[in-house]
């Protein structure tokens, strides 16, 4: 359905909403049909002193970052893009507000949809939990 509506606009749209409209168009033809319904990322909590770093799969929030940071002991350090960036991880009080990285970005990382809501809170919870054994 998505890809119809971006062919019938693919004509008069301007060159580069064209572009555009076409990797949508290929996204929602070969990506989006993927029975897909996983994806596996890695948490890596390294202590270094009194210095806690997070590795987190994916771009995480701000939110994400700071809700970690303020439930680890001692100076913490929470890195996105690592292991791997699947696309956004937004956590669920963005998923009411939309978006591009909410509703449009897993079409350019390769993702069959965005990730539930509760994935990056997920993704805190284990590292808070790694945290905790160190």
């Amino acid at each position: 359905v998505l890809a119809a509506g971006w062919e019938r606009e693919l004509p008069w749209a301007a060159a580069d909403r064209r572009e555009l409209l076409r990797a949508w168009i290929a996204w929602a033809r070969d990506i989006a049909p993927r029975t897909r319904t996983s994806w596996t990322g890695r948490v890596t909590v390294l202590r270094w002193g009194s210095l806690r770093l997070v590795a987190l799969p994916g771009e995480p929030f701000s939110a994400t970052a700071r809700d970690i940071a303020g439930r680890v002991p001692g100076d913490v350090i929470v890195i996105g893009y690592s292991d791997g960036c699947p696309g956004y991880l937004p956590p669920v009080t963005e998923f009411d507000q939309g978006g591009y990285e909410v509703e449009e970005a897993h079409r350019y990382y390769g993702m069959p949809a965005p990730f539930a809501p509760g994935a990056a809170e997920s993704l805190a919870e284990t590292a808070v939990a790694l945290a905790s054994r160190l």
